[in-house]
């Protein structure tokens, strides 16, 4: 990798996956504000990880 790719990537790059977190945090936000909430998904709350999720967290 040469300097200037090397800077790019340790310099620029970060920026820019900041700027896309924010960038779609607000656009989650104004399109679907009320859909966020506390509880866990119905894919959590499946009878399948009844067994699953103790026996992960042993």
């Amino acid at each position: 990798m040469s300097t200037f790719e090397s800077a790019v990537v340790w310099t620029a790059l970060p920026y820019v996956c900041l700027v896309l977190l924010v960038v779609g945090l607000v656009w989650r936000y104004r399109t679907d504000q009320f859909g966020w909430t506390s509880r866990s998904s119905q894919w959590n709350e499946s009878a399948i990880l009844r067994w699953a999720s103790p026996l992960f967290h042993v």
